[in-house]
């Protein structure tokens, strides 16, 4: 049903209020009576006219007053009035406009006239309220919008903030594992030197076998660091061909020690035909996050399992990270990308980590998804180019 528009007729003398309702009415206005200006203020305040129809003579508060009152006042200065007057002086006719009257009828009026004014002046006050109601959606859209795009600055900010300390970390960890590497090499070269010029049979061989053993993990985890610290501060490095087999083995060398003491079993499957990805050395980064993940989810299960695989799909290497941990809540499952979002105990995660490798991912062009059952397993897919794009 469409609503009528409201007309609020303002005149001090019955006969002229009945015989502009009984015109009006017919054309399917709402029409509403006062008969002097105060009872024309606050009929208005009432019931908010979509025009108003004013006498100017009129005892209390004539016309002139209720103008200047209707459209110095910021709730009702938008409702378009007629004066219809029988004060036809051209002085008074321009002291209304003056004060804001939207037009001017004389009386005695004609009825078609008078319908042709108000059906114009209606439409005119559609048309704004359609544009006032257009203006004020968009005003809370923009709102909505300009609170979100301050929401992901604030955001961008910290992770700018974090991303400058984690560069500032891996060049002091690069720098630490090129001095301790240069460290073992001296006495690597010490350890053999004494090997060479001891024989065999000496007991303290056997000791110097163990030591040089050592001392070639320390060198090849020192290596495995500066190849990370690297990674994770020349993230503009060009792409090439990456061994997904050596990377993978690298992490775990890095990471023997956590999955030696939490009992982890790990399972890799990377056949040859999908041991190749076309990508810079910061994917690197995935793998150690994806994996670190793993190994938390797996901290508290009974069966501590984690499986490596990759597959051939099309142009794409599809590499998969599952591991038999507690799982993730399906409402979580949608937010797990988004920055500061964790699924950790306080304290335990920043939140960043799988953001970092979602967009670490898509920079190469590939795309990353999350499967996971609560309580039993989480698998971690991720494509990537299996040659240059």
């Amino acid at each position: 049903m469409v609503k009528k528009s409201k007309i609020l007729v303002v005149d001090d003398v019955e006969l002229n209020l009945l015989m502009l309702k009984k015109i009006l009415t017919p054309l399917n206005y709402e029409i509403f009576l006062a008969n002097d200006g105060i009872e024309a203020i606050e009929k208005t305040l009432e019931i908010n006219p979509d025009l108003i129809l004013l006498d100017i003579i009129m005892p209390r508060m004539n016309g002139f007053e209720v103008l200047q009152r209707l459209k110095g006042d910021d709730t009702t200065r938008k409702i378009p009035i007629l004066i219809v007057t029988s004060m036809n002086e051209v002085d008074n006719r321009v002291k209304a406009l003056e004060l804001g009257a939207d037009d001017i009828l004389s009386k005695p009026f004609d009825i078609t006239e008078i319908s042709a004014r108000v059906k114009s002046l209606i439409k005119i006050k559609t048309y704004y309220d359609q544009i006032n109601e257009y203006q004020l959606a968009e005003k809370k859209r923009l709102e909505i919008e300009l609170k979100s795009l301050y929401v992901q600055l604030k955001q961008f900010e910290s992770q700018l903030f974090q991303a400058q300390k984690m560069s500032v970390l891996g060049t002091m960890v690069a720098g630490m594992a090129h001095e301790l590497n240069n460290a073992m090499m001296g006495i690597l070269n010490f350890v053999q030197h004494c090997l060479i010029h001891t024989s065999k049979e000496d007991k303290r061989y056997s000791f110097m076998q163990d030591a040089e053993n050592q001392v070639n993990r320390c060198i090849k985890i020192v290596s495995d660091v500066l190849a990370i610290s690297r990674a994770k501060i020349t993230y503009t490095d060009e792409p090439e061909i990456i061994n997904i087999k050596e990377i993978t083995e690298q992490i775990l060398r890095l990471l023997s020690h956590r999955i030696k003491r939490g009992k982890v079993e790990i399972f890799c499957e990377i056949p040859e035909e999908a041991n190749k990805i076309w990508a810079n050395h910061n994917i690197q980064q995935v793998f150690l996050n994806l994996i670190n993940n793993a190994l938390d989810a797996v901290k508290e299960s009974q069966i501590k399992q984690i499986y490596i695989s990759s597959y051939i799909e099309e142009q794409w290497v599809k590499i998969r990270i599952k591991d038999t941990g507690i799982g993730i809540l399906p409402q979580d499952i949608d937010k797990i990308f988004a920055p500061f979002f964790t699924t950790k105990p306080v304290g335990q995660g920043t939140g960043l980590g799988l953001m970092i490798c979602r967009n670490i991912i898509e920079a190469h062009g590939g795309r990353i998804v999350c499967e996971s059952i609560q309580g039993e397993n989480t698998t971690f897919t991720f494509f990537l180019p299996h040659n240059k794009l």
